[in-house]
Formats: C-alpha cells, sequence, structure tokens
C-alpha cells in the first residue's frame, strides 16, 4: 500500500490517469479537457513523487504534462495558473524557446470568415441569403479585410457588400483610421462649424488650432500618420482631394491623421503651418452596415452620387456598395451582382454561468472563451455581447494570483484594454467582464462566482 512519509499526508493515485494513448500536447490537453479535467501540474516534491510513479506504466519514453512556454508572457507556467518555483529539469534540457515548447501563445486571428457567392441577386436578396445561410452581408473593419475581399473575388464583376446608404439620414462623422472613435464635445470646431452650407461639406481640415468642415473634393495638403514606432506625422505638401490623400496615407503609412489624440500630439501640431488648411482623416456619411456594425472603414475609389459634395440629392435609385478588383465603389441596390457573407467566429451564449463554467462550456462545445486584444476585437466582441440577457458577459480575461497580473485564456497579455473608469482592480478569483449595453462595451473586473452570459470563440 502506498503511503507518504509525512504525518497526515494521504495518497490517492485515482486523482492521476496516466493515457496510454500517443498524442501531440495539444491533443493531450483537448483529451484531458474533453474526458477528465487538465493535464496534470507537479508544482512540488510531493506531486513530483506522485505523478513519477504513474508515469513508469508509459508505453513511451516521455509523458506530456501541463507545463508551457509562452512566447507572449515569456515564462513557462502550469495550465493551472500557476508559477514555476518546484522545477526538476534534466540538466541543460530547459530552453526558453518557442521552436522548444511546441505551444506558444497564439491569437485568435480574424473573428469572421467571408464567403463569395456566384449567384446573381439584388442587395437585399443578397441580405436575404446571407442571414438565412451565413451571418450577414460581409462588414469590412480595414484595410486587412479590404484586401481579403479583393482576392476572393473570383471574376472582375463588382460584388455587394453589406454597406448601404440610408435615404434622408443626417450624416455621421468618422474618423478615417480603422478604431478611432469620434466624440464631438473633444473636436475643436471653429465656432459656428460645421455648417454644411452653402453645399454639402463631408471632409475636415484643420488649420490654425480649429477644424472646419471642406468638400472633399476641394484640394490641399495633409497630414498621414504611422504607426510603427516610433509613432510619426508627415505632412504631405502635395494638394489632392480628400479621398487622394486617404488612399496616397494608406499606401505610404497607416492612414491620414485621426482622433483627438493625435490632433493634440505636439508632433501634429508641430506641423501646422499659418493660415494653412490641411486635409485630416475625419469624415462625414449617411452609409451604414447591414449588420448593424459601427465600422467607419470605406475604401471608396470615388464618393458615391449620393455622398458628392453637390445638391443631387434628388436620386431615387438608392445605393448600396459593392467591391471588385481594386476599391469600393456603388450602385443602384436594385441592380443584380454576386456577393460577399461572413461567418461570424464568435458566439453568444445566453445562459447564466460562473467565470469557470463559461471557460468549460466554451473550451467542450466550440474554442475558448473570447479574448479582446485590440480595438478591432473590442468593437466586434461589444457588438455581440448587445443581445446578452444580463448586463455583463463574461470574457477570456481573469487576474491570476500565483503569476500577479491579468492574462488572456489565449495566454496573450494584457496590452489593450477598455476598462470602465476605477473598475480595474486586482485579486484573487476576480476575472473581466464586458458591460453589454451602454457604457461603451467598457470592461469591470468581477468575482468569479457571478453568474453571467458569456461569449465563446467558436473554431
Amino acid at each position: 500500500m502506498w503511503q507518504w512519509s509525512l504525518p497526515g499526508e494521504k495518497f490517492n493515485d485515482n486523482k492521476v490517469i496516466l493515457i496510454n494513448e500517443s498524442k501531440t500536447w495539444e491533443e493531450a490537453l483537448d483529451h484531458c479537457r474533453e474526458n477528465h479535467r487538465e493535464l496534470v501540474s507537479v508544482t512540488d516534491r510531493r506531486q513530483q513523487a506522485w505523478v513519477q510513479e504513474t508515469a513508469r506504466r508509459a508505453n513511451t519514453t516521455f509523458v506530456w504534462m501541463g507545463l508551457r512556454y509562452t512566447c507572449t508572457l515569456g515564462f513557462w507556467f502550469w495550465l493551472t495558473d500557476e508559477a514555476v518555483r518546484y522545477k526538476n529539469w534534466t540538466p541543460g534540457t530547459q530552453e526558453d524557446d518557442c521552436d522548444m515548447s511546441g505551444e506558444c501563445s497564439f491569437g485568435l486571428g480574424r473573428l469572421y470568415e467571408y464567403h463569395f457567392v456566384e449567384q446573381m441577386k439584388t442587395w437585399e436578396e443578397a441580405q436575404t441569403y446571407c442571414r438565412e445561410n451565413h451571418t450577414d452581408l460581409a462588414t469590412a473593419y480595414d484595410m486587412e479585410d479590404a484586401e481579403r475581399l479583393r482576392h476572393l473575388v473570383k471574376s472582375r464583376s463588382e460584388a455587394w457588400i453589406g454597406l448601404r446608404n440610408q435615404r434622408n439620414a443626417n450624416g455621421t462623422w468618422h474618423w478615417s483610421l480603422p478604431g478611432v472613435k469620434f466624440n464631438h464635445s473633444e473636436t475643436n470646431w471653429k465656432q459656428r462649424e460645421p455648417n454644411n452650407r452653402p453645399f454639402p461639406k463631408n471632409c475636415v481640415v484643420s488649420r490654425h488650432n480649429d477644424l472646419l468642415d471642406f468638400p472633399c473634393a476641394e484640394k490641399h495638403e495633409f497630414v498621414c500618420y504611422n504607426d510603427t514606432e516610433p509613432k510619426s506625422f508627415h505632412l504631405i505638401g502635395q494638394n489632392k482631394t480628400w479621398l487622394e490623400a486617404q488612399s496616397f496615407c494608406r499606401e505610404n503609412f497607416k492612414d491620414l491623421m485621426s482622433g483627438r489624440k493625435q490632433l493634440n500630439d505636439q508632433k501634429f501640431t508641430s506641423l501646422r503651418k499659418e493660415n494653412k488648411c490641411l486635409w485630416i482623416g475625419l469624415f462625414r456619411d449617411t452609409w451604414k452596415w447591414s449588420d448593424e456594425s459601427s465600422s467607419s472603414f470605406r475604401y471608396w475609389e470615388k464618393i458615391s452620387e449620393q455622398d458628392k459634395d453637390s445638391d443631387e440629392n434628388d436620386d431615387k435609385d438608392q445605393k448600396c456598395a459593392t467591391v471588385s478588383d481594386g476599391k469600393w465603389s456603388s450602385d443602384d441596390c436594385d441592380e443584380e451582382h454576386p456577393f460577399f457573407c461572413y461567418n461570424d467566429k464568435l458566439i453568444l451564449i445566453k445562459e447564466k454561468r460562473t467565470w469557470e463554467e463559461a471557460v468549460d462550456y466554451c473550451r467542450e462545445h466550440h474554442q475558448d472563451l473570447a479574448s479582446v486584444t485590440d480595438s478591432h476585437w473590442q468593437e466586434w466582441v461589444q457588438q455581440r455581447a448587445r443581445g446578452a440577457d444580463t448586463p455583463f458577459v463574461w470574457v477570456g480575461l481573469r487576474y491570476s494570483c500565483p503569476l500577479g497580473f491579468w492574462f488572456w485564456v489565449s495566454d496573450e497579455m494584457l496590452c489593450f484594454s477598455n476598462w470602465a473608469a476605477g473598475n480595474k482592480t486586482e485579486g484573487c478569483d476576480i476575472a473581466a467582464a464586458m458591460r453589454s449595453r451602454g457604457g461603451g462595451g467598457d470592461w469591470f473586473a468581477l468575482p468569479e462566482e457571478g453568474a453571467y452570459n458569456f461569449i465563446c470563440a467558436v473554431n
């Protein structure tokens, strides 16, 4: 009979199960989570002896356990979130290297996939088809999405995407750079601007410290922004229309300078010239996405008839957006074209579960709790959260007491964040939840035993 030498310590080999099947580390992880609990952790000498004795019955030279190296975090740790304090490495075999670990951190990639449908339909017929067979007509969030759509077109004909012009709607202001939100109260408009008179003025220049709305077809110098380190602003001394300026910046840098933070950056203010009008990335339009997304990304070849800086607003034919071999254009929505649908890789689960229960559910039925690692994913997850039955939805972010910081279940560090003011707390058994309605999808640190809806990432 096995016994521990330490008085009062009971040995229980029922808690360790040897699986005599040859699998990769990831396959072993999936097997344990589907059929038992987790790959085993070895955090002290007692557990070492316990697991070591069980491992002797293995059919292979080595047996997997739940220790891995994450490239993003930069160290080894146990799947149970425990730091590696006890070690039993064979001399010279511990390598802090991605290639040696076999299990680096991973990203979820794009949280949706596009499907090109070669059936000729009107825009509304295409919308109905996509909603019945996929998620919706395609939404694009940035240049990467625009390129994905362009490469998927199997002919040079135009194909519908999910963008439609809203008749008689008030224009909405957007920043050109994806993920940057417009806030009217935080923008330095010149007095009595924007006035949109005597004709439509849907683009914006910066002059001195003020913003003024101008016709997009006028030509001015402009300022591009580059987000690679060190972040930089570039004054382009060429006179271009707003769309030409946007295209130039996207082809050579990142985008037109965008957002309040960039407006107040000393590097930008130092570029401004007296009495010089400079295009910036602020524009207004009446276009909306089929899935009600708030994405402000546009990739026009030219501004459509209903957006022209003229008074040609009596066109009775509603316009919808198309993509072909290059940038976007528009056509009457009653015309027939092939089209793009998308499949969502996120799913809102309208069941009330604790954070741990939500993790177990997502891993059993899908992939994992959703990670939100940049502004693009924030907007995507936030949109899904709006349909929740609870005031918050769990996401895959938790605070680890043994490690002493927040990290995602996808092994990614907390770089991007959207915490509600004063609501980032640290403590054991704390996880992050996104507010489902109002508040811009901000995050709250909540006790893990709270029961809320949750969002899973889908395989």
